[in-house]
């Protein structure tokens, strides 16, 4: 009779990250490597297409955020008083991106 082996791979366990983003903190979930994989091929295919860019931003911060910040952060970053601005967004997409990628620190 043949040997069975056995390989288990468990869940990390779930850790939240909180963001100060400009003066105001978020808690979210930290993302998942795919994440940051997804995110960076559709910002490359938008091509610097203003609209897709755009739509992509939101996609992100909504799943990201969750539905209860994307309006507030989304009028955020249409608020001329309000210092937050793509660059900034653009800036914690590549921290979160590098946290996906090394869930250890």
């Amino acid at each position: 009779m043949a040997q069975t082996q056995r390989i288990v791979i468990s869940a990390r366990p779930a850790v939240n990250v909180t963001v100060d983003l400009i003066g105001t903190e978020y808690m979210i979930p930290a993302p998942k490597t795919t994440v940051g994989l997804i995110i960076a091929e559709r910002m490359q295919a938008a091509n610097d297409d203003p609209k897709i860019l755009m739509a992509e931003l939101k996609d992100w911060i909504e799943g990201t955020f969750g539905e209860k910040h994307v309006e507030e952060i989304r009028a955020r970053l249409f608020d001329p008083k309000d210092p937050l601005d793509i660059p900034d967004v653009a800036e914690l997409i590549r921290q979160l991106s590098e946290l996906g990628a090394n869930p250890t620190t």
